[in-house]
């Protein structure tokens, strides 16, 4: 698996990982990574949100469409159920 991080998130998936009671698993490292991707999703369909309906919206009318259909992608994978988290249930779209 391959991940593109941030530094944040690079110290967030170490965080979530780096628990001494717990055994690494295949499936706490799967858990991590989708901890990861919700959030990341969360945070580009914030950005897309404040691009269509912010103060300084964009005004050229491709761009609001790409965005729009961008937004769709987003909160539909947001609702995929691999993304899921039994701590944390998906944000609703």
């Amino acid at each position: 698996m391959s991940l593109s991080l941030t530094d944040a998130d690079r110290n967030l998936f170490a965080a979530i990982l780096i628990k001494e009671d717990e055994e690494l698993t295949a499936e706490s490292i799967e858990g991590a990574a989708r901890a990861l991707r919700r959030k990341t999703l969360n945070r580009r369909l914030k950005e897309i949100e404040h691009a269509l309906d912010g103060p300084n919206r964009v005004a050229d009318r491709q761009q609001r469409l790409a965005l729009a259909e961008e937004r769709l992608r987003v909160k539909r994978a947001l609702r995929d159920p691999g993304l899921a988290h039994e701590e944390s249930p998906s944000p609703a779209a």
